[in-house]
């Protein structure tokens, strides 16, 4: 495992901002596949640090209660845990945000300078980073091919159920991020670019357009090998905004599923922006009459939101997402990580712990054709941690994605990828977030091997390209 660069943004002032072009942040594409030197552009992804917002590691040695298996349980000890640290350094335990006790034993918060400076010296802190705000591009389920009416039309293969469904996050009040939003990049729509990513001016649905009649083995299916029907018994866990709980085309296992995002941030466990039920269905669309099929066909798609309705996170809830998975994953099962922000050697402490356990997780290089190394999770490395840079139907590295060796394990079919998406719907997206989820469904159905090598790679040493080995 490489070295990870170990960073520590203390009290840093309002008004400094890291903007990167980063990581799985896709964007609505042209249903047809274009030439690799006319490649659809992938819209920006951006991670900005928060003033005043900070993420805290604890020493294991801080914990002083024995730890359940139960996730409830553990979150609450680690409350109680936080809240005293907190006061015994003058520090309102109001100002508490989030808890994690399983993929790493800590707390965020909220801190003024001299607050940071006391609790920096407490014996029981490990670390003290800068939290994020990440950003995907902004929601679209629009001019997609819907089948059906509505966001009806079934439940994916039995599990589906209602919006909110699966546990609560104990800890729903933190308020929304208040950094700026960031300049959209997002072309107006154009009779050319008809899956632009701008909203509808108008808060009416849009008129219902017939769906394909039968099935499609998506091209990027096909590069990894062909789907297969999933017969096994673990799970995908999708880190995102969430997985569109009705999709007729899902299997959503709502039950084991989380929303880590507060109440204000988002009410609903299902997602409203379509990123996460676009990587659900690449994953494990299920083998039938309609729509698409994903590489482990009909697999279980655990949403796990920790992205708001908006495409908006922080670094602090997807490691309380990697923390739930930690708690309730077991060996075998995936975790499917398209998103990312810039280093943070929390964020990939947390991954590398969680994916420990057995469980694998599968990172997404990231969009800014630059080097995997500076982006977290992308950087971590571990037995159990794939990252996946983007490559096109020709084998060409797209131009948008990162690269580097290490961290990469793999490259994956990424741009004009197919799949499910809101209303009951197909549409195309590009981008490192749709490789990433070609190799969560390889390894839900066991072993990868390399077939062949991605051409045109920004270094030294070609990706291999992931395929299903039997």
């Amino acid at each position: 495992m490489k070295t990870l660069r170990k960073r520590m943004t203390k009290g840093l002032t309002l008004g400094i901002v890291a903007t990167l072009t980063m990581l799985v942040s896709c964007y609505e594409a042209l249903d047809q596949e274009a030439p690799f030197n006319q490649e659809l552009i992938t819209q920006d992804f951006s991670s900005e640090f928060i003033p005043g917002e900070y993420i805290v590691e604890l020493h294991p040695s801080a914990v002083n209660f024995r730890k359940s298996d139960k996730y409830e349980d553990v979150q609450a000890g680690m409350r109680k845990l936080s809240s005293e640290i907190l006061f015994r350094n003058k520090i309102s335990p109001e100002n508490l945000r989030m808890v994690y006790g399983h993929a790493m034993d800590g707390f965020s918060v909220q801190l003024s300078d001299q607050e940071f400076e006391a609790l920096r010296k407490d014996p029981r802190v490990k670390h003290i980073e800068q939290d994020q705000v990440i950003t995907l591009s902004r929601p679209n389920d629009s001019t997609v091919n819907n089948r059906g009416g509505g966001n009806g039309g079934g439940n994916g293969g039995g599990n589906g159920g209602n919006n909110g469904g699966g546990p609560k996050k104990n800890n729903t009040t933190e308020p929304a991020p208040t950094d700026p939003e960031p300049t959209p990049t997002d072309p107006e729509p154009t009779p050319e670019n008809p899956d632009s990513t701008e909203p509808e001016p108008s808060p009416e649905p849009e008129p219902i357009v017939s769906g394909p009649s039968s099935q499609e083995v998506p091209w990027g299916i096909k590069r990894v090998g062909g789907f297969t029907r999933y017969t096994g018994t673990n799970v995908a866990f999708i880190l995102d905004t969430g997985i569109e709980l009705d999709h007729p085309d899902l299997n959503v296992f709502v039950s084991l599923g989380i929303k880590i995002v507060p109440d204000d941030i988002s009410t609903t466990l299902s997602d409203l922006h379509s990123h996460g039920t676009h990587v659900a269905g690449i994953v494990g669309a299920i083998d039938n009459n309609f729509g698409v099929v994903g590489v482990a066909a009909g697999a279980p798609v655990v949403p796990v939101k920790i992205m708001g309705d908006d495409g908006r996170g922080r670094v602090s809830w997807a490691i309380a997402g990697v923390d739930y998975v930690a708690s309730v994953g077991k060996p075998g099962d995936v975790a499917n990580l398209s998103i990312g922000a810039s280093a943070s050697t929390t964020f990939d402490n947390a991954v590398i712990n969680a994916s420990n356990k057995g469980i694998w997780f599968v990172t997404s290089a990231g969009n800014s054709a630059d080097d995997a190394n500076n982006y977290s999770p992308a950087r971590a490395n571990g037995p159990f941690l794939q990252t996946v840079s983007s490559m096109d139907s020709s084998d060409r590295m797209a131009s948008s994605s990162n690269y580097g060796n290490p961290p990469i394990d793999w490259a994956a079919p990424g741009v004009s990828i197919r799949s499910t998406v809101l209303r009951g719907g197909y549409g195309s997206k590009n981008g490192t977030s749709m490789a990433a989820p070609h190799v969560a469904g390889l390894r839900l159905l066991g072993n990868i091997r390399g077939d062949g090598f991605i051409k045109n790679d920004k270094d030294s040493t070609p990706d291999p390209i992931a395929h299903r080995a039997n």
